[in-house]
């Protein structure tokens, strides 16, 4: 499903920081295993069946709004990226990976 590799807990959050910091969007792969503790770390600010908001911000943006970690699973494969509650509420998160 996603021509990158499967990243770690400790290279996703590199590579997600570097993302923020270059104002990108991009779902990265992760394990099942990293979405499933990041899932059971804190209550989740926001879950539906294949996705979540990390409970807490990772940052804030230019306009002022709360940034958090979002995961998806979807078929086998899990995803992270940095978004806000707007665009999971309007449903403007990227497309996965094909």
């Amino acid at each position: 499903m996603s021509n990158n590799s499967v990243l770690s807990h400790s290279d996703l959050v590199k590579t997600l920081d570097a993302d923020f910091e270059a104002n990108r969007q991009v779902w990265r792969e992760t394990t099942e295993s990293v979405y499933h503790e990041m899932l059971n770390i804190l209550p989740p600010a926001y879950l539906e069946a294949d996705m979540f908001m990390l409970g807490e911000p990772y940052s804030h943006n230019a306009n002022g709004e709360a940034v958090f970690s979002i995961f998806m699973a979807r078929e086998g494969h899990y995803f992270a990226l940095h978004g806000t509650r707007r665009q999971v509420r309007d449903g403007k998160l990227p497309p996965l990976p094909a």
